[in-house]
């Protein structure tokens, strides 16, 4: 599946959740915690086979054997996880479409990606809160890990750097509002307590949180990119590099600024209960006892 570079995208999309996108997507998942943070995650994900539409009458649809390889890379590939099972891949006409259900100790710890790509924008992050609490926020995660720190330039140059990149991504920006349309992420989450307070989440009970974010989400974020003067982003360049932040950081920052409130997130309070909703070792036990024959129909075997 081609993808577009990451270099190209780095103004319009500048968070790394979106770095390396294949066009229109969709990503739904259904998680269900535990008092401890551990995870089972359902989740339904599709996005375009751009081989479908190369040109080629011969083409067809979307190819199946790329949605298995599409399944493949995501066990392969995500981290945080410590099992998979029920994954299944098929095609709807242009879009390569995976579902299934992994497992994880620490969401926070989880990166979803097919081998070549991120896979999802949003995330779901759990935050302590005194004994009994979490914060839990669906945000864009900067996924940074192995990114280096900015390094010290001259004014000048960080405001011909700015400009360069802003030149290149404007044309982008048109080329891309096509391909955002359709997509959205979503997820409900089952809390192991009681849902406090919240903002941006809906509430469909007292003990589960919705949330949904679509192109119009995507598209508020660009406006707020493309408003960024370059005096604006050189003065902040100036405070990142003192402050030790990376370039994905310091633009994540940028935008929140700018969008103040309507930055497209979700927060709640929670009040952690004592049971838990399900057995987390025997799942994963199960789950990785019919491992080897999922393996085996992905090729994946060891």
């Amino acid at each position: 599946m081609r993808s577009y570079s990451s270099n190209a995208l780095r103004v319009f999309l500048l968070l790394p959740g979106l770095l390396l996108l294949t066009a229109c997507w969709t990503l739904d998942q259904d998680v269900t915690l535990n008092p401890d943070g551990s995870a089972r995650v359902n989740l339904h994900y599709t996005t375009l086979d751009q081989s479908a539409l190369s040109g080629n009458p011969d083409a067809g649809g979307a190819s199946i054997d790329s949605a298995k390889q599409l399944a493949a890379g995501l066990i392969s590939s995500s981290q945080g996880i410590d099992a998979w099972k029920d994954v299944k891949w098929s095609v709807d006409q242009n879009h390569l479409v995976v579902d299934g259900t992994f497992y994880s100790p620490d969401l926070n710890k989880v990166r979803l990606t097919d081998g070549s790509n991120t896979v999802g924008t949003w995330s779901l992050q759990l935050t302590p809160q005194g004994d009994d609490g979490w914060n839990a926020a669906y945000t864009i995660l900067v996924k940074d890990e192995g990114e280096s720190a900015l390094q010290p330039m001259s004014r000048d140059d960080v405001i011909a750097a700015f400009k360069k990149d802003e030149e290149q991504n404007r044309a982008m920006v048109a080329a891309m509002q096509t391909m955002l349309a359709g997509m959205h992420e979503s997820i409900v989450v089952h809390l192991p307590g009681t849902v406090g307070s919240t903002t941006g989440f809906d509430t469909p009970d007292s003990r589960t949180l919705s949330a949904k974010f679509d192109a119009d989400d995507l598209n508020a974020i660009l406006k707020a990119q493309q408003s960024i003067q370059p005096d604006t982003y050189a003065d902040a360049y100036t405070r990142g590099v003192k402050e030790g932040m990376t370039k994905d950081q310091l633009e994540r920052s940028l935008v929140v600024d700018a969008m103040g409130d309507d930055f497209p997130r979700a927060t709640a309070s929670v009040e952690v209960g004592k049971q838990a909703q399900f057995d987390y070792t025997k799942e994963v036990a199960d789950a990785k006892a019919a491992y080897p024959d999922l393996a085996k129909q992905l090729g994946l075997e060891q």
